[in-house]
């Protein structure tokens, strides 16, 4: 009788997951393509920071202590995609269910990609003496010092440095 039993749990079990792959199908499928996009920018995100590091460390190797990506910094890269699939998750949810008439997932969607584009270009405008990057730069912030500065609660941090070269930069052209 246990095996009987054992047997019908196990089957319980494996109908309950394929049903949950299934349901998960019909929400994603149809989203699917600019999810891929969401993640290529992300792939594009964690270059252009490499790229950035690499022109910091290479800008003054004491300050910065090194040219590549932490395993921290990759923890926070797979819980930013994985909370922005369950953002997605409930937008489909809820555009399927509430109002299936606006089209909610894909606003979320390209507004998330928008901000990996802001993020890249920042990282590409972030210490680089180019003219486009120069315009850039009147526009965002550098990333380094608005993220590592207000990280540490420095004022007069090394990166003032860093806006100093840039501000020269910018007055040679």
């Amino acid at each position: 009788m246990s095996i009987i039993m054992k047997l019908n749990l196990s089957t319980m079990i494996v109908s309950a997951i394929k049903a949950l792959g299934a349901f998960l199908c019909v929400v994603f499928l149809p989203i699917m393509y600019p999810i891929y996009i969401l993640f290529f920018a992300h792939l594009i995100d964690v270059v252009s920071a490499i790229r950035l590091n690499i022109r910091l460390y290479k800008k003054d190797p004491e300050k910065y202590k090194t040219a590549r990506i932490t395993s921290t910094g990759f923890k926070r890269l797979i819980f930013t995609i994985g909370f922005e699939l369950l953002i997605i998750f409930l937008a489909a949810i809820i555009q399927m269910w509430v109002i299936p008439s606006i089209a909610i997932t894909s606003f979320v969607i390209y507004l998330m990609i928008f901000s990996q584009v802001v993020s890249i270009l920042e990282n590409e405008s972030t210490a680089n003496g180019s003219k486009w990057a120069l315009t850039l730069q009147k526009i965002f912030k550098s990333k380094a010092a608005k993220y590592l500065s207000d990280k540490l609660g420095m004022e007069d941090s090394c990166f003032k440095e860093l806006d100093l070269w840039e501000k020269e930069n910018e007055n040679l052209q």
